[in-house]
């Protein structure tokens, strides 16, 4: 085996003499031998826009849920879940920074999966002030009042 000349890493010669070096994303230590990992999260989150994971030598860039990361592999873009498939809801989908929501339309509510949506129903009452009856009807605010 090499000894490297007690070097971690790499070692360059030089006349009479050598000195001890680090692979990119390593600091030499102060022993002159030893190299550690440079933590390049650690410093304006590694350029990411987002997310910074460090690993040994290097780190990568991540993004959040509902983001893309861009081809720089740094920056991150908005999913538009409302391009596929109306984000699967039944009536309107409004894309949002890092999501979505479905809504409805007039006369409409949205059902507790948040995705389809049901008539707004109420009943009509009627009053004759001739006879004291009270009647009334249910009506649906998506039909035209009949």
């Amino acid at each position: 085996a090499t000894s490297y000349g007690n070097c971690s890493q790499l070692c360059a010669n030089t006349n009479g003499s050598y000195f001890c070096s680090c692979l990119s994303g390593f600091m030499l230590n102060a022993n002159g031998k030893t190299c550690a990992d440079i933590n390049e999260c650690a410093l304006n989150n590694g350029n990411c826009s987002q997310t910074c994971t460090n690993k040994n030598g290097t780190y990568i860039c991540s993004c959040n849920h509902g983001y893309l990361l861009n081809p720089d592999n740094r920056t991150c873009s908005d999913i538009n879940e409302c391009l596929t498939n109306n984000g699967g809801c039944a009536k309107y989908c409004n894309n949002t920074n890092g999501g979505y929501s479905c809504y409805c339309g007039t006369g409409y509510y949205l059902n507790a999966d948040n995705k389809t949506c049901a008539p707004i129903c109420g009943v009509i009452y009627n009053y004759d002030e001739l006879t004291l009856n009270l009647s009334g009807y249910t009506k649906c605010y998506d039909q035209p009042y009949s």
